[in-house]
């Protein structure tokens, strides 16, 4: 009823059935737009279309802070969405990020698994990419990235398994280094 009262109507049942997908929108609130039931506050829609990624979020700033602590270390930023990739990809542009995620194109010729090692090998012998924005669900089995030391959860999404998978491709046999996780919660 609050929400209904303040920014406009989201049903209890739409909500319940969003939760995961809501919370998915702090990090990327245009999200809201694409959702079945559409909003019915004009106001709300105009804030959502109106919000920038570069200039708004306010989870970049402290991103920022974490890589700048790290000058010498690769570093892997854990996301859920894709389109919060794209956004994050273009903020940090200076340090030559690579993207790999569900909606990352597969070469011709190549499957899945041969990407992306391929993927992971360019990043782990590149001198330019210090960054890697890996998708949960995409990287978080059968891939050691010990050449990293650093990594960043952006965003998470709900599946317990893959969130603690993803995060041991980096503190694995072989890692010389000490490993920091942080975890940007807002």
């Amino acid at each position: 009823a609050r929400i209904r009262g303040l920014e406009g109507g989201i049903s209890t049942h739409t909500l319940k059935n969003s939760f995961q997908y809501l919370l998915l929108a702090i990090d990327n609130p245009k999200l809201l737009l694409t959702h079945e039931e559409k909003l019915n506050n004009p106001r709300l829609v105009k804030l959502i279309e109106e919000f920038n990624f570069q200039r708004d979020h306010s989870k970049l700033e402290a991103l920022r802070d974490i890589i700048e602590k790290y000058p010498d270390s690769k570093i892997v930023v854990w996301n859920s969405h894709p389109s919060v990739a794209d956004e994050l990809a273009v903020a940090l542009k200076e340090y030559y990020p690579i993207v790999l995620n569900g909606e990352t194109p597969i070469p011709k010729g190549m499957d899945g698994d041969e990407f992306k090692e391929s993927v992971v090998k360019h990043f782990q012998e590149s001198k330019k990419n210090r960054i890697l924005i890996a998708g949960l669900q995409v990287l978080n089995t059968a891939v050691t990235i010990v050449e990293s030391n650093v990594q960043i959860i952006y965003d998470c999404n709900f599946n317990f398994v893959e969130y603690s998978q993803a995060l041991k491709r980096i503190h694995r046999i072989g890692q010389k280094r000490n490993v920091y996780t942080y975890a940007i919660v807002i």
